[in-house]
């Protein structure tokens, strides 16, 4: 079962996530980039790391480029090497190649809203989980 935070501010948004991604794990989720970055150190700090982060970009408080930005920064501070590193699957509903190959530098996938189920299973293969594929 996948550890899983949803970093989503728009509630029809956040809770189809839970609806889909609860069948895969625990779903966490957090409502704003102070909220999202709470619960991931939370999670380290309770030696039960996310497995995978949906985040959105345009968040309040924070935006989810902070809250990489962050997540990243604890994982370099930490010893958490790259292919050991949460991963993350941005989740916008501006479709630009420019933010699109920004995520993929940082190895993080790439998804347009609106949230379906297929393109929540295809990014989670994409970034190496297999047996989510067909869930």
């Amino acid at each position: 079962m996948l550890r899983i935070l949803i970093a989503e501010d728009e509630w029809v948004s956040a809770k189809l996530m839970l609806h889909l991604l609860g069948k895969l794990g625990g779903c966490t989720l957090a409502s704003d980039g102070d909220e999202a970055i709470f619960h991931f150190l939370a999670a380290h700090a309770r030696g039960e790391p996310f497995d995978v982060v949906f985040l959105d970009i345009g968040m309040p408080k924070k935006s989810g480029h902070e809250v990489l930005e962050a997540i990243r920064d604890y994982e370099a501070q930490n010893g958490i090497a790259p292919e050991d590193a949460v991963k993350v699957i941005i989740t916008t509903v501006h479709n630009d190649a420019e933010s699109e190959f920004a995520a993929h530098l940082c190895g993080c996938c790439y998804m347009l809203k609106p949230v379906t189920r297929e393109k929540l299973v295809q990014a989670l293969y994409t970034l190496g989980f297999k047996e989510c594929h067909g869930e």
